[in-house]
């Protein structure tokens, strides 16, 4: 009968290098918040709302957040939709983001 055993050390050494190497040349290649706009700050501002206060609606709270960033990403899509305001555009792209961004911004 064949033992389970761990992976070598040199497997788990070579894969966590690989992860941060990614993590470093994501980081690098990072567009500068002030000069995001349109579409890339509406899903910005989409994924850092559904990571912080689990909703898509556009609230005082979020433009306080995006205002106080001063970073010129205030522009963003809106609709209103039954007398609330909301992001508008497709929500698949920040659900798959959200759990990231406290990790990466």
């Amino acid at each position: 009968m064949r033992s389970l055993s761990l992976p070598s050390t040199r497997w788990a050494w070579a894969f966590g290098t690989a992860v941060l190497l990614l993590w470093v040349v994501l980081a690098a290649l990072r567009t500068p918040p002030s000069v995001v706009w349109a579409d890339e700050a509406t899903f910005l501002a989409m994924t850092e709302s559904l990571a912080r206060d689990g909703d898509l609606r556009f609230e005082v709270e979020d433009r306080t957040r995006i205002e106080a960033a001063g970073d010129g990403r205030g522009d963003v899509i809106l609709q209103r939709i039954d007398g609330a305001i909301y992001y508008s555009k497709p929500v698949v792209l920040p659900l798959l983001a959200a759990p990231l961004e406290p990790l990466f911004g």
